[in-house]
């Protein structure tokens, strides 16, 4: 599941709100289902980052285990090579050690700021309509 069936569930949240009265929300049980309901909303979502950042950083994981053995191995040809002045046996070295780096620096969190603003976005909207409807005192429906 991704921000878009977050996105719905935050639109079935904020229609709902809008056909509730002023009175219903302002009980307790009302106060405690709807935040029951974004609490939910949220929750899957991060369930479901949670398992993309678990498979991720497996992969990160597998790939930096390759790149550590052949980083090794090109160490190893490195060490092993007679002629100390060649820059050949270099390469395979600096290769492996600039993509270890890279594979380092990847995130393994699939966030960028388009996903933070619609989590954000979420939680934010059911609260808007839910505090302007009781600011405005609409009574019931809408």
């Amino acid at each position: 599941m991704g921000a878009e069936p977050v996105a719905g569930v935050r639109g079935g949240i904020c229609l709902s709100l809008l056909f509730q009265s002023s009175q219903s929300l302002r009980s307790t049980e009302g106060v405690i289902i709807y935040s029951s309901m974004v609490i939910v909303a949220l929750t899957l979502f991060f369930m479901s980052v949670w398992t993309i950042h678990v498979a991720l950083a497996k992969a990160q994981e597998k790939e930096l285990m390759r790149v550590r053995r052949d980083l090794a191995a090109a160490r190893e040809a490195l060490r092993s090579e007679p002629n100390g002045a060649e820059y050949r046996p270099y390469l395979p070295v600096v290769v492996c050690g600039m993509y270890e780096q890279q594979v380092l620096d990847a995130s393994t969190w699939p966030f960028n700021p388009t996903i933070v603003g619609r989590v954000f976005a979420s939680a934010a909207a059911p609260l808007g309509v839910y505090l302007l409807k009781l600011v405005f005192g609409v009574g019931g429906g809408l």
